[in-house]
């Protein structure tokens, strides 16, 4: 090699080099002191995100009086979702929220600011997950089966064919309220409805702020009444593990309360519209419902194509600067949040189809470290429910027709109000 080509390969390098050292380039001027788009819960979900999308993959918006940045598609979604450094989960980075611009009773806020995993990150992140993961092995979910197989045949037997029945209240509801409060240890029924209307409340785009930020302190107050009595009281079920795994001073008592909140509310509302949203599409969709009917496609990729084309969360998801940085061609100012909702960057444009392959998957359960710890289970409901109401009722179909079905209006929840059918089991 003569010197001038060591010279020529020195310089190639050095320029490779500054490449990768270089920031990225800014390609737009937006920014949060001009918002783009005033988000707006009672716009469906699908609809507002193609506006958004329309604009660009990161977008300025004002959410109910707070500005944010969203994350509108897939690779953007997912950049900001894995939270390398100088993302934060941590609402301590949010500089408005320390100015104390954003309003107390602003709908996302308490699950934004909870003491729980979903909001902290590196080792304290790792250090809660590692406590609330104690429930969820992958034996302990496997060893739900039976129970989640016959909580389903038993709600079904309870619906009576040949008659119009709300599908939701009956069935998508309450099966996964009953699996999920259950593993917790609540099982009266009383005290099944008075945390499900509760949760209800905050996610419902019907209920007023005060009712919302009221639902969120009276759950509070009655998860810390209940890890106060598994603390004095050990029982068999997820509270008291948590409880233990907690103990010695590994989490203090507002974090467990902040980590039982976030498992049972997202542990049952998500999978309530995950499963309905995956209903309404094959009921819409003859054709993939048919081949889904005649053993094409096993259910568990059914349930991954549904969570994909519609996911239940529209908005929960957010990061914060913790500096400058240029995020999809958008310089973030330190301390901006940036929102990401999963059924929105989910959707990519296809078609419901059952066939089309589903690459690297979806990110409705988040990506990398954060990934949700109770997919698994919600997988498992899912699989098991959508086979045992077709199998019980192969020609279920629609009792309205598909324009008079209402959607939730929820800044937090993809869903439907209700699901209206016709159960008509097999000829």
């Amino acid at each position: 090699m003569t010197a001038h080509d060591e010279t020529a390969q020195q310089e190639a390098a050095q320029h490779r080099t500054a490449q990768q050292e270089a920031p990225p380039e800014v390609r737009h001027e937006h920014s949060l002191a001009e918002p783009l788009h005033v988000l707006d819960h009672t716009t469906p979900t699908h609809e507002e995100h193609r506006l958004l999308k329309e604009i660009g993959p990161l977008v300025p918006v004002d959410a109910d009086g707070v500005r944010a940045w969203v994350a509108t598609t897939e690779e953007t979604a997912r950049a900001v979702l894995d939270v390398r450094p100088p993302l934060s989960k941590h609402s301590d980075e949010w500089a408005a929220l320390q100015r104390g611009e954003v309003p107390p009773d602003w709908t996302l806020l308490p699950m934004l600011t909870a003491h729980s995993m979903i909001n902290r990150d590196g080792a304290e992140h790792r250090r809660l997950r590692g406590i609330a993961a104690t429930g969820f092995t992958a034996k302990r979910v496997k060893a739900m089966e039976p129970r989640v197989t016959a909580i389903t045949r038993r709600l079904l037997d309870d619906l009576a064919p040949g008659s119009p029945v709300d599908l939701k209240e009956r069935f998508c509801h309450p099966l996964p309220v009953i699996v999920v409060f259950e593993l917790f240890g609540i099982t009266g029924r009383d005290e099944l409805d008075w945390f499900s209307e509760r949760y209800a409340a905050q996610v419902d785009g019907r209920s007023s702020e005060t009712a919302r930020v009221t639902a969120s302190a009276q759950v509070r107050e009655a998860l810390g009444e209940l890890v106060r009595r598994r603390r004095a009281e050990p029982a068999d079920d997820l509270t008291s593990a948590l409880v233990e795994a907690g103990g010695g001073g590994r989490c203090t008592d507002e974090e467990l309360v902040g980590t039982l909140d976030l498992l049972l509310l997202a542990g049952h509302e998500t999978t309530v519209h995950a499963l309905s949203n995956t209903v309404h599409a094959l009921l819409t969709h003859p054709v993939q419902l048919a081949a889904a009917l005649a053993g094409e496609h096993p259910w568990s990729h059914v349930a991954e194509v549904g969570l994909r084309w519609n996911g239940p969360v529209r908005g929960l998801r957010a990061r914060y600067a913790a500096q400058d940085l240029v995020v999809a061609g958008a310089l973030v100012r330190r301390g901006e949040p940036i929102l990401v909702s999963l059924a929105g960057a989910n959707r990519d444009g296809a078609p419901f189809d059952l066939s089309l392959p589903q690459g690297a998957g979806h990110i409705g359960f988040g990506v990398g470290a954060h990934f949700c710890l109770g997919a698994a289970l919600a997988r498992q409901e899912l699989e098991i429910a959508l086979r045992e109401l077709f199998g019980r009722f192969p020609r279920l179909r629609l009792a309205v027709p598909e324009a008079r079905l209402r959607l939730l209006g929820s800044s937090v929840i993809n869903g439907l109000e209700e699901l209206p059918v016709l159960l008509e089991p097999g000829a």
